[in-house]
């Protein structure tokens, strides 16, 4: 089943290129144009989305009021949501993040980045183990963001040399501390959660089209692109070289 993305836009250019863009990469796409319209097909309960991207200035209601009812439901808390702006005052920012936001991104935005985000964190959300809060705990839920977006941070900051040494070094805590959180958090080893990442970073790549598989396979930390094409297909079920010839 595809993924499903709910893009909440005022500006219908934006909204259809963003549509458009994300239809092109096989995501399910719901649209609403402002957080009201947004709130009201959520709280239906519905067809509920995976991931919504939301902009912050909209007329009615805007994102940070929906990203709030979004984080204090119940049954809606655990989507992540991505928040898509011209500009971000550092209080709006801080406050959203401890709201739960998942990222920002900045407008004019990069297709590859926009398409990274949007992997990551529906691979987050799959990774976290949320059947272990029995009610909402925003400050335990603050403590998975954190750890998770430093330790993206650093293995994209070092992307050619990704030991668990230089992660660990990276992020300032030991090597066996790294790989105990990395288990309680997302129930995976180090290294199982290190090919992901290299596999959403370069599927973002292929999707956005601006590097052929080659590129890709360099710019997302693969040393051999036989290695990388076997582990590519195994992920996503397919050949890098078809996510070129679909985009």
């Amino acid at each position: 089943m595809n993924c499903h993305v709910m893009i909440v836009e005022d500006d219908l250019g934006i909204r259809e290129t963003l549509s458009d863009l994300l239809d092109s990469c096989g995501y399910k796409v719901s649209e609403a144009i402002n957080g009201k319209d947004a709130w009201d097909q959520l709280s239906s309960g519905s067809s509920l989305p995976d991931l919504v991207i939301t902009d912050i200035m909209m007329p009615i209601m805007d994102g940070a009021r929906l990203l709030e009812l979004i984080k204090t439901d119940i049954s809606l808390y655990q989507i992540p949501v991505i928040m898509l702006t011209a500009k971000v005052e550092h209080e709006v920012r801080s406050k959203s993040l401890e709201i739960g936001a998942s990222a920002y991104i900045t407008k004019p935005f990069e297709a590859d980045d926009l398409l990274f985000h949007i992997d990551c964190q529906i691979n987050l959300s799959n990774l976290l183990k949320w059947s272990q809060f029995d009610e909402i705990n925003s400050s335990l839920a603050l403590k998975h963001y954190i750890f998770i977006s430093d330790l993206n941070r650093a293995i994209g900051e070092n992307i050619h040399d990704t030991s668990l040494s230089c992660i660990a070094n990276s992020l300032g805590i030991s090597t066996s501390g790294l790989q105990k959180k990395i288990k309680q958090y997302t129930n995976h080893t180090f290294s199982d959660y290190l090919k992901r990442y290299k596999l959403s970073k370069a599927k973002a790549l292929l999707q956005s089209g601006k590097c052929n598989v080659s590129q890709s396979s360099y710019l997302s930390g693969f040393k051999n692109l036989a290695h990388f094409s076997d582990s590519f297909k195994t992920q996503f079920g397919l050949s890098p070289s078809k996510i070129v010839v679909h985009t």
